[in-house]
Formats: structure tokens, C-alpha cells, sequence
């Protein structure tokens, strides 16, 4: 599961981690040490859910953006 978290945090962007956590009401300190690999967390899979939603929306927006400038 770390790996998953790993390449997860590799996609995020500066701002992310603070984003992802006030979407999911989990703190920042949480998400962070969890992404960063520092700990284990209780709520790790929905952390990696969360970044996987995150990550998702993004790319949905840039395909959305792509496709009005083409």
C-alpha cells in the first residue's frame, strides 16, 4: 500500500496535501505523513481513496480544458 501512496504523492502538486485534507476532514499532519511514507495510518485507505478522487478530478479538468483550446 505504501507504493500505491508513494506514486500517489509523486502526481500532487504544491497545495495538494492541504486540499486533499480539507476534503476529507482528515488532518493535514495525518495525510502528510501517510503520503510521505513517516506513518502508518488507521485511515490509510481512505487517504489513498481520497488521492485517488483528487488526482481523478484533476485530470478530468485538464481534458475538459484540452479539449476548449483544441
Amino acid at each position: 500500500m505504501n507504493n500505491a501512496l508513494t506514486k500517489a504523492k509523486s502526481q500532487l502538486q504544491a497545495g495538494d496535501i492541504k486540499a486533499i485534507a480539507d476534503k476529507t476532514g482528515i488532518a493535514y499532519a495525518t495525510v502528510n505523513k501517510a503520503l510521505n511514507g513517516k506513518a502508518n495510518s488507521r485511515k490509510q485507505s481512505q487517504i489513498i481513496k481520497a488521492v485517488t478522487e483528487f488526482l481523478q478530478e484533476r485530470k478530468n479538468e485538464l481534458e475538459k480544458l484540452e479539449s476548449v483550446l483544441n
